[in-house]
């Protein structure tokens, strides 16, 4: 606050106007931008309290979701494998992007954006096999119910390429139908990004996706 507060009556060009008044927007956005990360005397300590924040945080969510744990787990171990080879070839490129005045940000910036893009990989795979599992699942429920169906209705030994008399337990009919609908499941959740329903399906199954964010938010 001190910091911001001596800089709020800055006069460089003795104009009678300060120069904070004298900014544009953007101007003013960078300005303060690097006013905040200069007046940071150790960023290690201030990644390491964050860090500590996270970890306290990630307890919690721990409890609530193993899942979500282990996958960020794994994330933060790849990270650690992938840091010295990340920090070679793009240290020096950052360094000079950001001068002598904040090169001190070069290790805290690409860890922590090491670490960010590695937890979203993850995380994507998660939801990679969570689709492909719901696909699979989903398909055989769909192709045990419809035979189930056509056996009341009593159509199982109309269809042409049905052994008669049909037997459910060696009949490959549910497969038949529900592996084909699954994989059409997993293209369908990969192709909308596993969250973005088109209309109208957005409207009618709105309930469940507003479900579905709260879990993932858990």
């Amino acid at each position: 606050m001190a910091a911001h507060d001596q800089d709020e009556q800055v006069d460089a060009n003795k104009d009678g106007i300060r120069d904070v008044e004298a900014m544009t927007g953007q101007e003013l956005v960078a300005h303060k931008s690097k006013l905040a990360l200069l007046s940071i005397k150790d960023p290690k300590r201030l990644q390491s309290a964050v860090g500590n924040l996270w970890s306290a945080w990630l307890a919690v969510v721990a409890t609530l979701s193993l899942k979500f744990a282990q996958t960020t787990a794994y994330a933060l171990a790849i990270a650690e494998m992938l840091k010295f080879p990340v920090t070679r070839y793009t240290a020096p490129v950052l360094a000079y992007a950001l001068g002598p005045d904040l090169v001190k940000w070069v290790d805290v910036i690409i860890d922590s954006m090491l670490k960010a893009i590695l937890i979203l990989v993850m995380w994507t795979f998660a939801k990679m096999r969570a689709a492909f599992y719901s696909g699979l699942r989903g398909g055989q429920l769909f192709g045990e119910a419809v035979v189930k169906i056509c056996q009341k209705w009593g159509l199982t030994d109309s269809l042409p390429f049905v052994q008669k008399p049909f037997n459910a337990e060696e009949s490959y009919l549910d497969e038949a139908i529900g592996y084909p609908l699954a994989l059409v499941g997993f293209y369908f959740q990969l192709t909308h990004f596993f969250a973005l329903l088109p209309f109208p399906l957005d409207w009618i199954l709105w309930p469940l996706t507003f479900v579905e964010g709260l879990l993932e938010l858990q």
